[in-house]
Order: structure tokens, then C-alpha cells, then sequence
């Protein structure tokens, strides 16, 4: 093993760019949009050219590498808007030069063993990391296929990843479909959540073809073309629901015990057509299928494109098609609110934050600490959640640190810095990361207790649910029951959630699984996890809960529980004692906390895992609503 892994060193270090081990996640698709002609060329035109407006000005040898290998995405995750591309790093949770792009990743240039190949006997990954700098990796695919994951994750250097697929770069699609009156967010006027407590009773009603037929995104009618493409194809709503509600149509996605409702202008008309979307057309579904993704509050729909026959080989990595149902069949059930597991004490299961209601301070020994690295839309649309909802003035004091801090995320925080929430804004123009950002927030920190929360968490609890939650939590962290507690929501958590993805239906599996620190995240659909692995979990402080009037919260040892950086609770001269001015200061052997702090957490010893910590979760407050990632 130590000759195989100093061979992969070698390899890894082809090239200019330094190596670091990367993990990769299912990524979003690209937009590629175009018309293949006899010739085999491809026509775009001014609408649908994102790709061509990466390959311009490459030579035909690479364009056709392009064309022959199709693209991949080493693992990153890309999006097109603005006319740009830009790639991420999910894992790290860091956004690529500008240079990072899908040819970029695709052609590899100078990365010798990473450079598209029909046999080559290396996959490749990147990370990009929050100085600016592109790390490509190189995996010997015999070698892997060799070593159980586990056993190759054991070591320094020689971590196996999942081999990121080169895909056909038509597969590749996604385009956001934003209604035209929409402004910039200057112009936009942000449109509030509806409350379930305000919502109309459901009434009986009937709808008729022409209901399905309604149009959307402010026309007047549909176009003849367009009608008569449904009545040759159907209806087909991508992966989402459809209900009808007083006579008009519902569209949504289902997380968990919630749901992430659609724009108005989402019909079936408007999923079923895709107009705009290439090979997500109706006449393309020979050979593609699609889905659709909407986000509570966003007036963006994101399509991803999935070509049939790669997924007929590898079904664990691409969702359920949906198929197209005749115009004289599709039917849609009536609206029905969702049954929730029961739910002790005060919050609703993620109904929303209230309007109104008297601002107290009903947590002053808690500071929360806010980080955010660009992302606008996203911090803007959590910040509301938070002051509205009653966190910013429920607490000690609140400090937002601005990674890569400018003026146009300072003006989204400026409002929040005058009374009645006096936030306290720390950063300068450098990305430092998550650890030190968490390191500062918590280090300045006037009160005892610390609530750490990213930029894409919206508060979606009522203002009674919020006190009681923070108040049980820091209980816990009084009496010594726990040292960590999570408040992301149980059942509407938002996407994307792994633990649900992979273990739904299996739970046992983790346990056994290269992870089983991910245990306890199957509490988020499973009603009493106490009962059913009494090793696993147990009810944090049963004298507290003694009936249905008093939050539960369920506790796991860390070693079945794992650290996140998800909203999380913790007593500040705990992390200074324990993190700050010991584990941090030790030395390393291949995971480094300020590079990637989950990664260090998950996988370097003596740092979470085994150290007899306690991890508590209750109903929890917050969804994750990023709004340039819907998840998948």
C-alpha cells in the first residue's frame, strides 16, 4: 500500500496546482442548450448559448474532445447566470475562480492523468479552495476498485471519491425560468410566506381540461402550438405535485413533512411544455427526461436533465422519471394540508414565522453568530425570517462575519445594524473560512452561549416554538446533558439532505455503513427513534418531558451523531477549551480544520467521533433555503 500510495502522489502532483483529497456530491446540472445538425455540428442561437459562450475561442481539437468525451464536473458543482459560469466547491463550501468553468474542468489541460481519455486508468476530482486555489487530485481506478472505501480513506493520500461521470454535453441542462416582471433587488418586492394559519379551508371543487390548460407567467393564452403540443403528449409534472386549491392549480415539492410550494405561474401547462429547456421538450423524451425544482419564496424554477440510458446503468444516482399522462386522464387530487407525527410543545412542524407579536428577550445569555461569504439573495431572504420572526431581538446580541466582505452585501446587513437589532458586522474583503469565522464570532461573544448560523438557514417557527426551543437548549447545555445542539428543522429540513437520500427506508445500513456518525439524522422522519434503537438515542432529560407540554429533545452520542455546520448550539468556554486552544493546536494527519472543518470533524481522530460528546435535537426552527442551490 505505501509503494501504491506514493505512486498516486506522484501522479496527483502532475501539474501546477497543489492536491488536496477531495469528496464529491451529486452536482447540479449545466445549460446546454442546442440543435444537432446532418453534420453533426451544433446550432445555437442567442438565447440558448451558455456553452458556446464558454468554448468560443477554443481550437477544434478541443472542441471536438468536447464533443466526443462530453464534460465533467470533477465532483464541483456549476451554475450559469449572468452569462457566466460559476463553479462551486460543496464540499468546502467555497466558490471557484472565475477560470473554473466545465471545458476548464472537462479538457484538464496540463493535469497529464486527469486529461479526458476513453481508457485511461485515472479518474480525477478538484477542490477549490478559499484562497483562490485549484486542486486536481488523481485516483488510480485499479486501485480503488481494489480497496474497500473505508480501507482507502484510512490514509493520508490515497482516499478513493466516487469517479465523477463524463457525460454527454446535451445531458448537461439546467436553465432558471424567471418570470420578466421581476426586477433587480432594487425593483423586487419581496413576496412574504403564507401562513398556514391564514390559508383558505380546503373546499370540494372540480376542475375541467381547460383548468389544466389555464396559461401562466403572464400570458393570455397559450399559443396554439403549445396546445396542441399537449393534447399530442400530455401532461408531465417532473417530479413535482399538483393539487388544486379553490379552483386553481398548486404545484410543490415535498421535503419531509412540509412542502417547498411553486411560483403561481408553475402549472402543469408550464412543467409539461419546457419551453426553453432543449431536452427537456416533449419531442426529446426518447432519450431524456427531466425534473423540476422550486424553493419556497424564490421565483425560480431550476430544471436538471437526465438522459435515459445513463440512468437505466446507474439508478442510485438519478431520481424517479415521471412519465407523461394524456390530456383526457391527468387529473390532480384536491388540496390536502399534511399529516405531521406528533409534536410536543409549542412549535408546528415549520408552518413559519409569524408577523407580529411582542419583541422579548426571552434568550439574553445567547449570542447568535452569522456567517455569510457573498450569496445576497440568500443572507437577505434569512435575515427577514430572523427579525420578523423574533430572533434578533430574542437574544443577547447578534454578529454577522462577512467573508469576502462589499458593499453590496454590507448594504443587505446595514438595515439590521440600527436599533431595535443592533447586529454587530465583523470581516474585511479576505475569505478566511468557516473555522475561523466561527473562532471569531464565538470569541467575541458577550454572553455564555453561542448559536451558530449560515447565511441560507430561514427561521420557519413561530415566535413561542423559537423561545422555547433556545431556552431548552441552553437548559441542556446548563446541566451538562449535552455540549452540541442542532436546530435544523425535523420535518422540513430543506434540501438537500444526504442522510435521507441514502438511507430512507434502510436506517440500519448507516450503523454499518463508512459514516455511522450520520445515525442520528434519521430522527428527521423516524417518530421515536428511542424506542426503536434505545442505544442511539434516548430522551435527553425525561424529568423535563414529562408531558406533551414541554419540548422533546432526543440525545446521541457523537459517535453516531456528527458535527455540522448547520445551525448548532454550544457553550462558548466549551469550543475555547476544547477546540480553540486544544484540538486545533494539535497536530494534523491529513485533515485540517481550516481547510474544511466537516471533513476535519468526520474524519481526523481525537477530534469528534470518539470523544464522548453528546448531541441533542429537537423539533428545530430553521429550513435551508439557499437560493443559488435548490438541492437535489
Amino acid at each position: 500500500m505505501a509503494k501504491t500510495a506514493q505512486i498516486l502522489c506522484g501522479i496527483a502532483l502532475w501539474g501546477t496546482f497543489v492536491i488536496f483529497i477531495s469528496y464529491m456530491y451529486t452536482f447540479d446540472a449545466l445549460v446546454v442548450h442546442g440543435v444537432t445538425q446532418s453534420d453533426g455540428s451544433i446550432a445555437y442561437n442567442e438565447v440558448e448559448k451558455s456553452l458556446w459562450d464558454v468554448v468560443s475561442g477554443l481550437t477544434i481539437k478541443e472542441l471536438e474532445s468536447i464533443k466526443y468525451h462530453g464534460l465533467n464536473l470533477r465532483g464541483l458543482s456549476c451554475h450559469y447566470e449572468d452569462n457566466t459560469f460559476q463553479c462551486v466547491d460543496s464540499t468546502l463550501g467555497t466558490s471557484c475562480p472565475s477560470h473554473v468553468d466545465p471545458v476548464f474542468l472537462s479538457l484538464a489541460d496540463q493535469q497529464g492523468p486527469c486529461q479526458p481519455a476513453p481508457e485511461s486508468s485515472t479518474y480525477c476530482t478538484v477542490n477549490c479552495g478559499e484562497d483562490g486555489r485549484v486542486s486536481w487530485r488523481a485516483h488510480s481506478k485499479s486501485w480503488c476498485k481494489e480497496h474497500s472505501e473505508e480501507t482507502a480513506c484510512a490514509s493520508d493520500v490515497t482516499c478513493c471519491p466516487p469517479e465523477p461521470q463524463m457525460l454527454p454535453y446535451d445531458r448537461l441542462i439546467e436553465r432558471r425560468q424567471v418570470p420578466e416582471d421581476i426586477g433587480d433587488d432594487e425593483t423586487f418586492e419581496r413576496k412574504q410566506p403564507v401562513e398556514h394559519e391564514s390559508e383558505p379551508e380546503p373546499q370540494p371543487t372540480e376542475l375541467g381540461l381547460n383548468d389544466f390548460l389555464q396559461p401562466f407567467n403572464g400570458q393570455n393564452e397559450l399559443p396554439e402550438q403549445d396546445l396542441k403540443k399537449l393534447i399530442k403528449y400530455g401532461f408531465n409534472t417532473r417530479g413535482l405535485t399538483c393539487q388544486h386549491l379553490n379552483g386553481k392549480v398548486v404545484c410543490y415539492r415535498q421535503d419531509n413533512q412540509a412542502r417547498e410550494q411553486c411560483p403561481d405561474w408553475v402549472t402543469p401547462a408550464f412543467l409539461s411544455l419546457a419551453n426553453g429547456q432543449y431536452a427537456c421538450l416533449p419531442e426529446n423524451n426518447d432519450h431524456h427526461y427531466c425534473t423540476a425544482l422550486c424553493q419556497q419564496g424564490s421565483d425560480e424554477v431550476k430544471w436538471n436533465a437526465h438522459e435515459k440510458a445513463w440512468c437505466k446503468q446507474h439508478r442510485d444516482q438519478c431520481p424517479p422519471e415521471n412519465y407523461y399522462v394524456p390530456i383526457n386522464e391527468y387529473t390532480t387530487p384536491e388540496y390536502e394540508e399534511l399529516k405531521k407525527g406528533k409534536i410536543a410543545g409549542k412549535c408546528t412542524g415549520g408552518a413559519g414565522w409569524a408577523l407580529g407579536g411582542d419583541s422579548v428577550k426571552f434568550a439574553p445569555e445567547l449570542t447568535v453568530g452569522i456567517l455569510a461569504n457573498g450569496e445576497t439573495k440568500s443572507l437577505k431572504d434569512a435575515l427577514t425570517t430572523w427579525a420578523e420572526g423574533g430572533l434578533l431581538e430574542g437574544v443577547g446580541e447578534v454578529r454577522v462575519y462577512l467573508n469576502s466582505r462589499n458593499p453590496e452585501i454590507e448594504k443587505a446587513v446595514a438595515p439590521y445594524t440600527q436599533s431595535p437589532y443592533n447586529v454587530i458586522v465583523m470581516g474585511d474583503s479576505q475569505n478566511y473560512g468557516i473555522t475561523n469565522a466561527i473562532n471569531w464570532l464565538a470569541g467575541n461573544a458577550s454572553t455564555p452561549y453561542f448559536l451558530f448560523l449560515e447565511k441560507d438557514f430561514q427561521l420557519i417557527e413561530n415566535r413561542e416554538c423559537l423561545a422555547e426551543q433556545l431556552t431548552e437548549g441552553i437548559n441542556l447545555l446548563k446541566k451538562n446533558k449535552a455540549q452540541l445542539i442542532k436546530f435544523r428543522s425535523r420535518r422540513h429540513p430543506g434540501f438537500p439532505n444526504w442522510v435521507d437520500n441514502y438511507y430512507r427506508g434502510h436506517e440500519d445500513d448507516c450503523l454499518t455503513s463508512r459514516q455511522p456518525n450520520l445515525f442520528c439524522n434519521v430522527y428527521h422522519w423516524v417518530e421515536t427513534p428511542h424506542i426503536r434503537w434505545p442505544k442511539h438515542f434516548w430522551i435527553c432529560d425525561p424529568q423535563e418531558n414529562a408531558d406533551d407540554n414541554t419540548p422533546l429533545f432526543y440525545c446521541s452520542d457523537a459517535e453516531f451523531c456528527n458535527w455540522t455546520n448547520n445551525p448548532i448550539m454550544f457553550e462558548v468556554e466549551w469550543w475555547m477549551r476544547e477546540y480553540i486552544n486544544d484540538r486545533f493546536k494539535r497536530e494534523m494527519h491529513g485533515n485540517d480544520p481550516f481547510v474544511h472543518l466537516e471533513g476535519y470533524m468526520n474524519w481526523e481522530k481525537g477530534s469528534w467521533n470518539h470523544e464522548g460528546w453528546t448531541v441533542a435535537q429537537g423539533e428545530g426552527l430553521f429550513t435551508h433555503r439557499d437560493r443559488n442551490n435548490f438541492g437535489s
